[in-house]
């Protein structure tokens, strides 16, 4: 990204760090702050998808945890450490990559969406106590996108965004700096939930055993996958 940012004339500098663990998380904060001083924009875009449904996760709590320590404890490390700058400078935008699953339920990625889930609340309360102070805070509901995080699951084939239309969305976000941004199918998602929560849900619900079924006929396993989403 490096390379490729600077071989068109702009200029980026990687800070590798490691979200997964509180130390992680106030290292990469440390780096920004000295490097720069209080980001204008704060992007939380890193991201662990497991692909497991409730039922079978009777003995796998950690699968909850790994998702928790990089979706939700390694953003909240960052916007704890980062946006007391924002504050005091008077201006500044945190957006955050969530999921169009927390609208709409997504069966089988309960692990993802209930930590994407987490991380929206504290940045919509993060956003009102912050408002006063010039801090603008966005949720980006992003539906399925073309990226190696679901390549290994068979959910690839209903990926709905390119990656630069993913991008695209976030960007949008970024000029808008409205609460929350979603595409034509997370609207749905949300109204149809509003209206009428137990339709949706037994229909929901049907898809589930029906697409279950299939995968169970063609063997196809649950998938763990870090990556960026």
């Amino acid at each position: 990204m490096v390379r490729g940012i600077t071989a068109r004339g702009g200029a980026a500098h990687a800070l590798p760090g490691d979200l997964s663990t509180a130390a992680g998380a106030e290292a990469v904060a440390d780096a920004v702050l000295e490097g720069f001083g209080a980001p204008d924009i704060l992007v939380l875009n890193a991201g662990r998808s497991i692909m497991r449904s409730v039922a079978d996760s009777e003995h796998r709590l950690h699968d909850y945890e790994r998702t928790v320590a990089i979706n939700y404890l390694g953003g909240v490390g960052l916007v704890l450490r980062l946006l007391p700058g924002m504050r005091a400078r008077g201006s500044g935008h945190i957006v955050h990559s969530s999921s169009i699953g927390v609208l709409g339920n997504l069966p089988e990625f309960s692990a993802y969406v209930g930590s994407k889930a987490a991380m929206d609340a504290v940045l919509r309360i993060a956003g009102i106590e912050s408002r006063a102070d010039g801090v603008r805070v966005t949720n980006v509901h992003l539906p399925l996108v073309s990226t190696d995080m679901i390549a290994p699951t068979d959910w690839s084939e209903y990926a709905s965004l390119t990656l630069d239309d993913g991008v695209g969305m976030v960007l949008g976000a970024i000029r808008r700096q409205s609460p929350e941004v979603n595409n034509p199918l997370g609207i749905l998602y949300r109204d149809a939930y509003r209206a009428v929560p137990g339709i949706v849900g037994r229909v929901q619900n049907d898809y589930y055993r029906w697409y279950s079924s299939r995968g169970q006929k063609a063997g196809a396993a649950p998938a763990s996958t870090p990556g960026i989403g």
